[in-house]
């Protein structure tokens, strides 16, 4: 009965170590070959060219490419197939890449992970204050940090997997609170789609984007001063370093 047990959880330990080595040649040959000879326009020319694969091509360049800014495709996603589906495809690539660099951390823990993470630089003594307020705050914080698009999306995702938040929480979360600047950044390629074509109303559509990233943008001061307002003019980043 043991050497059972033991087999079975042998094969699990082997089968993991299979995926988390597939994963991180993944991610080496990411940096190391796309970096220098893929660019976002080369994968925007490859999308337009794949006819009614497009959209599929798009998710998973958008969830697979880690070093294409994920900001840059939102907005190609608006030119390439309108704001409405530009939004849905956005968000089913964000949530592939919202979830395997999570998975990424989890596994590999802080040995190879967290050496790669520290190098990409402003990491030494942030990650530890990050961790603080997510064991403090948990979803809240993930929606915080996913409503506003000021904070590196890239980096929360391993971020994140870093901390002892359940994925699912922090899965559902993210998605729900990026729709927000999803949408707006969806819209402006959308409008930008519009100028190329000299399409009438040009002006509104941008002015409207740009007041909702505008206001996206304020978040972070209004919730800081609804949280001292609501504590007392106490410091909530309090034990958090």
């Amino acid at each position: 009965m043991s050497a059972n047990n033991t087999g079975g959880g042998m094969s699990f330990w082997i089968k993991a170590l299979v995926i988390m080595l597939l994963l991180g040649l993944g991610y080496w040959f990411g940096i190391s070959y796309l970096e220098r000879y893929v660019t976002i326009d080369d994968v925007l020319s490859y999308i337009k060219q794949s006819g009614p694969l497009a959209p599929l091509v798009f998710i998973i360049a958008y969830g697979c490419l880690p070093l294409i800014p994920a900001t840059a495709l939102t907005i190609a996603s608006g030119a390439l197939f309108g704001p409405f589906w530009g939004t849905v495809y956005s968000l089913a690539g964000a949530t592939i890449a919202m979830s395997y660099p999570f998975w990424l951390t989890r596994w590999f823990g802080k040995k190879p992970l967290d050496l790669i993470l520290r190098h990409t630089g402003s990491f030494e003594g942030r990650f530890e204050k990050f961790q603080c307020k997510v064991e403090k705050e948990g979803w809240k914080y993930v929606a915080f940090t996913r409503l506003v698009p000021l904070f590196p999306f890239t980096l929360l995702n391993y971020f994140f997997g870093l901390t002892r938040i359940a994925f699912w929480k922090y899965l559902l979360t993210s998605v729900i609170f990026i729709i927000p600047a999803t949408a707006t950044y969806v819209y402006l390629g959308y409008a930008g789609r519009e100028a190329a074509v000299g399409s009438g109303g040009l002006i509104w559509k941008i002015v409207i984007a740009l007041a909702i990233l505008c206001t996206l943008a304020g978040v972070p001061k209004l919730l800081e001063y609804l949280k001292k307002k609501g504590s007392g003019g106490k410091n909530d980043d309090e034990g958090c370093g």
